[in-house]
């Protein structure tokens, strides 16, 4: 448990809150969280030059992924009240935060993926109405989150419509390259007019 926030729980205290007029679970973000790994994660997010978010496009003030990610899944799981399954949840915390700043593996993501799904009902939808450079949308759809997302300016909508529907979408697929899967092989008649012009032109 090094390194992992707990705040003031003992094993014999359930994971409930009475609030005065109605009983509530507490979620695992209000008892404890993995901070040194969520912090080592998000500095090396921080530091990495390629294969992130950011990559796609910079927009002001990027969350570090890690940090969003844990945040969605300990603000959404119950806290179970009992040390032994805390331990595990904060473990799956853990497995979504590589040292690296990487993405998750999918093993990691499907354990996530099934402790939510453990608890009762559907997931929340997450909204974001200023999505910004996209990162809380991306992280709510990789843990299997509807999501919801909207922005005054159309530059990070575009961002965001991006990352959250055109890569998904091709994610997976092969590349476009070689013989017959060059321009020849997706250009069809809307581009046929433009293949031949360019064939015809000076170089650019």
């Amino acid at each position: 448990m090094a390194g992992r926030l707990e705040q003031g729980r003992s094993p014999a205290v359930s994971g409930a809150h009475n609030n005065g007029t109605t009983l509530r679970k507490r979620k695992l973000i209000e008892v404890a969280l993995p901070l040194e790994a969520i912090s080592k994660a998000s500095k090396a997010d921080k530091d990495r030059k390629v294969g992130t978010i950011k990559n796609i496009h910079k927009w002001f003030a990027p969350m570090p992924a890690p940090a969003w990610r844990a945040l969605l899944f300990a603000a959404t799981i119950d806290d179970p009240g009992d040390v032994a399954r805390r331990a595990e949840l904060l473990d799956i915390i853990e497995g979504l935060v590589p040292d690296n700043g990487t993405a998750p593996s999918q093993e990691a993501l499907k354990k996530a993926r099934a402790a939510l799904a453990e608890q009762d009902g559907e997931l929340p939808a997450v909204l974001d109405p200023f999505c910004g450079g996209g990162s809380t949308l991306v992280e709510a759809q990789r843990l299997g989150f509807p999501t919801v997302a909207s922005d005054l300016n159309p530059v990070p909508a575009l961002i965001t419509r991006i990352e959250t529907q055109l890569v998904p979408s091709v994610l997976g697929k092969p590349a476009v390259t070689g013989p017959g899967q060059g321009i020849e092989g997706i250009a069809g008649d809307p581009l046929a007019g433009f293949l031949a012009a360019s064939r015809t032109t000076r170089a650019w």
